[in-house]
């Protein structure tokens, strides 16, 4: 077998997986918003805790088994024992897809979780998508990490939904160069909506609409 076709079965392979990571996240999200939504409050780490539970059940089906996914929480780095620094705002994924083999830790997925569209979201929330999100990827902490990389944009209202991903775009264009700006995929289940970004290296992100909490939630 040349290494022209290794490669390609490599390429064939890794979109599989993508594919099925792909598939894990929405079955996830399908079932949680079938059950009502329901989580503590509208925090991005309140939601996470909630869809990570469903995306673990959802993996068996979309053949994953073999891998974890973790929920992932800050550790207790001296920043954070100092009050200098936020445990929401640490650079650490939110979510991973990885197992264990004899060489170490094998990432397959970094998922980033960020509001997009919400009550009252403006430029700074929306700057925190880039710069504490897609800027890991690119310049940071979760750059090489993972086979393939996800951001998670979680909006509570379509009709903004378009207008919070050009501005996305324009920020991203701005401080991380042209080729990272947003690229339409076209939609997925119900209202969510896939896109892309980056030049060789792509990113991923799922744009998952967030029903509002039930009444008895908190």
């Amino acid at each position: 077998m040349t290494d022209l076709q290794t490669k390609a079965q490599w390429r064939d392979q890794a979109h599989r997986l993508e594919r099925r990571v792909h598939c894990a996240v929405i079955e996830g999200y399908r079932a949680w918003v079938a059950d009502g939504a329901l989580r503590n409050s509208d925090k991005e780490t309140a939601i996470n805790a909630m869809l990570h539970e469903r995306i673990q059940e959802a993996a068996r089906n979309c053949v994953l088994a073999s891998w974890s996914i973790s929920y992932n929480a800050p550790a207790k780095t001296p920043q954070i024992l100092t009050a200098e620094q936020d445990p929401d705002t640490a650079p650490i994924p939110d979510l991973s897809v990885w197992r264990s083999r004899p060489s170490g830790v094998q990432y397959l997925a970094v998922i980033e979780c960020k509001w997009v569209c919400r009550p009252r979201v403006n430029s700074k929330d929306l700057g925190y998508y880039v710069t504490r999100g897609m800027d890991r990827f690119v310049n940071g902490n979760y750059h090489g990490l993972g086979l393939f990389n996800l951001m998670l944009g979680y909006a509570d209202d379509d009709s903004h939904t378009p207008e919070a991903i050009r501005t996305i775009s324009e920020l991203a264009s701005a401080k991380l160069g042209p080729e990272h700006s947003l690229r339409s995929n076209g939609p997925i289940h119900g209202h969510s909506q896939a896109y892309e970004s980056g030049g060789s290296e792509k990113l991923q992100h799922l744009i998952l609409c967030i029903p509002a909490r039930p009444a008895d939630s908190g």
